[in-house]
Order: structure tokens, then sequence, then C-alpha cells
């Protein structure tokens, strides 16, 4: 068995900060789902989030671990849209 055989990896994502507060909850019902999924009681999610702010400017917001601490991204993710 792959050491990672339970990483739910999203690769990185660009997002436009104007679908962001949408984008945050797609992407939440999405891990949700895919953890439904796993056999495993501990999956880990691995996602890079990069929001563009439509002024040059960009931020970048990378995750890995356990997807019970994944809502705190999504506050921070939401923080930055406002």
């Amino acid at each position: 068995m792959a050491l990672h055989s339970d990483l739910i990896n999203l690769g990185i994502i660009l997002v436009s900060q104007v679908i962001t507060p949408t984008f945050v909850n797609v992407l939440s019902e999405y891990i949700n789902s895919k953890i439904a999924l796993k056999t495993s009681n501990n999956p880990a999610v691995k996602v890079e989030i990069i929001i563009d702010n439509n002024n040059g400017k960009s931020t970048q917001i990378s995750y890995e671990d356990e997807p019970e601490y994944f809502s705190k991204v999504i506050d921070e993710v939401k923080r930055l849209e406002s």
C-alpha cells in the first residue's frame, strides 16, 4: 500500500476573487464527498489555492492536513475575499 493512499490531492487551483464564496462552498462539498468514499479514518487533504485579487496581486494558500481542520482554511479564504 502506498504511503499516501488516503491523500486527497486537489492540486493547484486558481480562483478569481469574484467567485471565491461559491468556490469555497463547492470545494468543501467535494472534499466531504471524497471523505465519505475513503476507507481510512484519517484521510489527508492537500490543496493550493491562488486567489486573483483583480488588482494585479494574488494570494496563495497551501494546505496539507486532516480534512477536519480545512474549515480554518475556508474561513481564511472568506476573510481574504472581503
